[in-house]
């Protein structure tokens, strides 16, 4: 076995926490406030994954990441060569469970927009304790029934045993197991237990997010699918005005906020998981619209707002950066029912 294949079976995840590194479940990996290249933060900056078999690391903030080698070379201070001989040689450090290959893309992403378009088609448009969580974000009824008639929201059974039942009924084991919704080695799908279903134009990708607020270290979403294009809302047909905010709930709050007509919303899946086609094409079919930049008050959420404020004006787009008077445009919205 060559030096960097045995060294790559390391644990990255036993040895990050070994090093004295705090990680918090995410998805089906691992986050942290900082990587070993940069200091620690407000928000998550770095997080830990499984990937053709290989567990890796990316920092959003300093914009390195590798495998556990890589890890190891920055924690140590050494050499990449001479970290991945350390790491062959190291007993101590538990050895990596390497997932199998995945199904090749194509036909998981055919599988999952199945499942997908028959969760829209089937799914609740109407779930009372979903409803209730929404408003008590300031979402009113009005918005979540427009949302669930653009296509935008559908909802499972709040109750997660009624929720796997119907996933069961509806979809069937097969199917949930081929489309990735269910993993092989569980008995229930992750999406049972979060019952508001956000779909991406195209059903290409949904977004499943808990219906209450999260638990210490539990996940608020679950995303599935490659998402080929943001979640878009506008008002009117000639659109003189794109906003551009993180997330569909943010989206929501700036719908709920007043959005005029020739107004609309990019919402985009997090700072870093967007892609510039997106600006492109927003900017050809809205040629004299401007962009209003309006990303999260944090560090990630306005490193992000920089450059895809650079994108926008080597687009000749006309662009204003606004930030929320909270956290977010969900806080802003709340201050601002608050304040009424």
């Amino acid at each position: 076995m060559q030096l960097f294949t045995k060294a790559k079976t390391r644990s990255l995840v036993d040895f990050a926490l070994k090093s004295g590194f705090t990680l918090r479940k995410q998805g089906n990996g691992y986050a942290a406030k900082h990587c070993p290249c940069c200091s620690p933060g407000g928000n998550d900056a770095m997080s830990i994954f499984p990937k053709d078999g290989v567990w890796r690391w990316n920092c959003f903030r300093c914009k390195r990441g590798g495998t556990v080698v890589d890890f190891a070379a920055a924690v140590w201070g050494i050499p990449e060569k001479q970290a991945a001989m350390r790491l062959a040689n190291e007993g101590e450090i538990e050895e990596a469970f390497l997932p199998p290959p995945a199904p090749s893309i194509p036909a998981l992403d055919e599988s999952l927009k199945d499942a997908l378009v028959s969760l829209l088609k089937n799914g609740h448009t109407s779930v009372r304790e979903c409803v209730e969580y929404l408003a008590s974000r300031g979402i009113s009824e009005r918005v979540v029934v427009e949302a669930v008639r653009r296509g935008l929201l559908r909802f499972l059974p709040a109750d997660p045993y009624q929720a796997n039942k119907m996933l069961n009924e509806r979809l069937g084991v097969a199917a949930l197991r081929q489309s990735g919704l269910l993993r092989l080695d569980a008995r229930w799908p992750g999406i049972a237990f979060r019952p508001m279903m956000f779909f991406f134009p195209g059903c290409s990708a949904a977004e499943f997010r808990l219906a209450r607020p999260p638990k210490e270290g539990e996940p608020k979403a679950i995303r599935y699918g490659h998402v080929k294009w943001p979640w878009w809302w506008k008002e009117g047909n000639k659109v003189s005005t794109i906003y551009i905010v993180e997330g569909v709930i943010d989206l929501l709050s700036m719908v709920e906020l007043g959005l005029k007509e020739g107004e609309a919303v990019i919402g985009i899946p997090g700072t870093t998981s967007w892609r510039e086609e997106w600006l492109t094409a927003a900017r050809k079919a809205h040629p004299d619209a401007k962009f209003v930049v309006a990303l999260d008050a944090d560090e990630a959420g306005q490193e992000a707002a920089r450059v895809l404020t650079e994108v926008l004006e080597a687009m000749d787009a006309q662009v204003i950066e606004r930030i929320p008077g909270g956290h977010d445009w969900n806080e802003h919205l709340l201050a601002v029912r608050a304040a009424a």
